[in-house]
């Protein structure tokens, strides 16, 4: 199934249709990086790729190496400078702000170095990276904006008034569980299950969770004390805690737990 976008001109284009998801799209991502760090031929347009010239290298430092050579023999070779610090690139602009130009060249210089390229022809392969980085950075960004709204849409039909004041709730407890970040990037489902588990929990419980019990739990204070903490605990993990999972070797206790917290209140 293709990633579903809001906006109409991103659902069309044609850069996202090879992906399933946005992880498939993120996956993507880090192999592109990946390739850059390897000096991989696929980083070069498929028309190039498929020229005889080009096909009988590996990599593009093999390529590089193969240029250079052929420059020595017709003579006029740009030579390489005489450390990788050396390289004088042209600085891009409008690049994603995510897209650490700085990092990425410093992984790169020394590849080119090795392989003996020029300053002007490494200044074209480096411009050439950047921006497909950047490209590929900005449809990743839009897939997960589109993601989210798609996500915000879905929650509002079906809480419809409600929606602010659950999710300023949510977003409550999971600061104070120790969770990083706004909670609707935790993904549609596990806000869901969120949602289902802060409803448990009362305003004046919320100042409560994380508190340990001194003693033994006999009264009902203590025990709503503790049922507060282990549902701060539940929210935090999720479909992943003990309570949850039916695999986890830890599932039936926690559900004797709960209940065994419960009948104190009784």
């Amino acid at each position: 199934m293709a990633i579903t976008f809001v906006k109409p001109e991103l659902q069309s284009n044609e850069s996202f249709k090879g992906f399933e998801d946005v992880d498939s799209l993120g996956t993507s991502y880090l192999d592109l990086s990946g390739k850059v760090a390897a000096g991989s031929l696929d980083l070069l347009p498929e028309e190039m790729r498929k020229d005889p010239a080009i096909a009988a290298f590996k990599s593009i430092p093999e390529l590089a190496r193969g240029y250079v050579e052929t420059k020595k023999m017709v003579g006029g070779i740009e030579k390489a400078p005489e450390k990788p610090d050396g390289y004088k690139f042209t600085a891009m602009t409008g690049l994603h702000e995510k897209v650490k130009a700085e990092g990425i060249l410093k992984s790169l210089a020394p590849i080119l170095h090795g392989a003996g390229v020029g300053n002007k022809s490494a200044d074209m392969i480096q411009q050439g990276l950047l921006k497909t980085l950047s490209d590929l950075t900005v449809q990743q960004d839009n897939a997960r904006k589109d993601n989210l709204l798609k996500n915000e849409t879905t929650l509002r039909g079906e809480w419809g008034a409600e929606y602010d004041a659950r999710m300023d709730k949510m977003q409550k407890i999971w600061a104070q569980v120790g969770g990083t970040g706004n909670v609707k990037e935790t993904g549609l489902e596990n806000v869901k299950a969120l949602a289902k588990l802060t409803s448990f929990l009362s305003e004046d419980s919320l100042g409560k969770l994380g508190e340990t019990p001194t003693g033994p739990i006999t009264d009902k204070v203590g025990a709503q004390k503790e049922i507060d903490k282990y549902m701060g605990e539940i929210t935090a993990k999720g479909k992943l805690h003990p309570y949850f999972n039916d695999k986890d070797p830890g599932h039936e206790e926690a559900k004797k737990k709960m209940h065994d917290l419960h009948d104190l209140l009784k």
